[in-house]
């Protein structure tokens, strides 16, 4: 019988039977393939394993739709198995350090060939195979699993993750373990990417990543290197409750929406220069034992570092905060340098404890600056600083006063400011320090 014959509704309606008939089939072989490949899987070989790993792409590569995401499934969920090598008595073994302690940093893998295997699989299908743009600069491009849920939470991953450039919908690697290097640089992540109390054993590279979605990394602990250098966060990024061991790069970053490192500890030096905070950020009780290098960054929203340790330096110098900055209560153990900021509202240091010497030279205060109740134990200077609020250091220790010289007043809020208690002053003034008269 001929589609002419049948005529018009009736030809479309003989063409939905037959793909619907075509479409059994194929679903039919796709799942007596995708079963036969899960039973490879589960077998004690690790070649067979392997092959079933292939096989299981192979179901996806060629059938797609919903089998992309089933398949993900599988994988992911033998990742999140207990592969970890045991002794005799069931508990897990690991690597000696160089003094031949085991270090419990080192899980052995009884099946680091297949789970290898699988993490190179996902990496292929999160990116474009043509990663290339027409000026051979790589870019990021979606792969045929992009779109997938990749759930990995509670794993324990013994291998290096190589998934650099990838394009990811949405992550759960909520309480993760990661023993070797991590490489997600230039990768982007479009739906919520959730790290929420993962421990990374080994060093991880974010550099250049894009976040879209929201990036959740609070409790973590990174043992290693991290480094977001260049990373955009488009949405809410959490750090909060999270320890850093070793240094840490967020220079040159952007952050479009709140950021969060309440109660984070950074334990050697790190880096938040020339970076971007649009939306408020949130550094309050966080510990930076190491030098804190915020230097030329700009603060959008309003700034918090309320309790915060510097025990090492500090340096803000040509940061810009165009909101509040508090720093109430904090404590700047090491040298601290705010010279050329500029605030454009409220300064708030209020009962700080500056126990190094300190400069604010060259600052710009636009709105009312508070050093109240604060503790000044080294060299304080606000050499050539500008103040166009009312200023207040009542009640502050300091065994030697701060400067002032060439230190700018404005007329018209002067009479409102008070300077450190034993401070000659000429005209109202400290030593060397002036009086605009534009009253602006």
């Amino acid at each position: 019988m001929t589609l002419t014959a049948l005529g018009g509704i009736s030809a479309i309606g003989y063409l939905v039977i037959k793909f619907r008939e075509r479409s059994s089939l194929e679903r039919g072989e796709a799942d007596e393939k995708l079963s036969a490949a899960v039973e490879q899987l589960g077998s004690e070989s690790p070649q067979v394993r392997i092959a079933g790993v292939h096989a299981l792409t192979n179901v996806a590569d060629t059938y797609g739709g919903s089998y992309n995401q089933r398949v993900v499934d599988i994988l992911c969920g033998y990742l999140r198995t207990d592969r970890l090598l045991k002794d005799k008595d069931g508990n897990t073994r690991y690597a000696n350090d160089e003094a031949g302690v085991p270090d419990p940093n080192k899980p052995l893998s009884a099946d680091g060939a297949v789970e290898s295997t699988i993490l190179n699989v996902i990496a292929e299908h999160l990116r474009s195979k043509q990663n290339e743009n027409k000026h051979k600069f790589p870019v990021t491009t979606p792969g045929p699993w992009s779109n997938c849920l990749i759930d990995i939470h509670g794993a324990k991953i013994t291998e290096n993750l190589k998934f650099r450039r990838t394009y990811w919908h949405s992550l759960d690697s909520t309480n993760t373990t990661f023993a070797e290097a991590i490489d997600i640089s230039g990768a982007e992540f479009m739906g919520e990417c959730n790290f929420k109390g993962t421990r990374f054993y080994s060093d991880l590279n974010a550099h250049d990543a894009t976040f879209r979605g929201m990036s959740i990394f609070d409790s973590c602990q990174f043992q290693g290197e991290t480094n977001f250098a260049r990373a955009e966060f488009c949405d809410y990024a959490g750090f909060a409750g999270s320890n850093f061991d070793r240094e840490v790069y967020f220079n040159r970053s952007k952050f479009y929406a709140n950021s969060v490192f309440i109660s984070s500890y950074f334990h050697q030096e790190t880096q938040f220069g020339e970076c971007e905070f649009t939306e408020e950020t949130e550094f309050e009780s966080a510990m930076f034992y190491g030098a804190a290098l915020f230097a030329r960054s700009s603060f959008q929203g309003k700034a918090f570092f309320y309790r915060t340790h510097f025990a090492k330096s500090s340096h803000f110098d040509g940061t810009i905060f165009t909101r509040d900055a508090r720093f109430t209560e904090s404590v700047f153990t090491g040298e601290c340098v705010f010279r050329d900021a500029t605030f454009y509202r409220h300064a708030f240091f209020g009962n700080v404890k500056f126990l190094h010497d300190c400069s604010f030279d060259n600052v710009t205060f636009a709105r009312s600056c508070r050093f109240d109740s604060s503790t000044f134990m080294g060299v304080t200077r606000f050499d050539g600083s500008i103040f166009y609020g009312d200023t207040s250091f009542e009640e502050i220790g300091a065994p030697e006063s701060p400067t002032f010289f060439n230190a700018t007043f404005s007329e018209k809020r002067f009479s409102q400011s008070t300077f450190p208690p034993g401070t000659p002053l000429c005209n109202g003034l400290p030593p060397g320090a002036i009086k605009n008269n534009s009253d602006k």
